[in-house]
């Protein structure tokens, strides 16, 4: 949930820790597939599906933290 990148950096950066935003979602394989989100809004995680907009559970979604395409920070 979070990236701490102060050893990676010098001491002269103002913020090098991010806290993670949101993440894209890939099911399928390397030949096709579909891409979804899930973004944190205020204190509530969203799946945003094509036309479809849900509450997604951070505890129950270990298939889409396991798949994670691209993390958001």
């Amino acid at each position: 949930m979070e990236l701490d990148l102060n050893k990676y950096f010098n001491k002269q950066m103002q913020r090098s820790q991010y806290v993670l935003k949101g993440f894209v979602v890939h099911v399928g394989n390397s030949e096709g597939g579909h891409y979804y989100s899930i973004i944190k809004c205020d204190s509530e995680w969203i799946k945003f599906d094509d036309t479809r907009v849900d509450k997604w559970i951070w505890e129950h979604g270990s298939h889409e933290k396991n798949n994670a395409y691209m993390l958001i920070y």
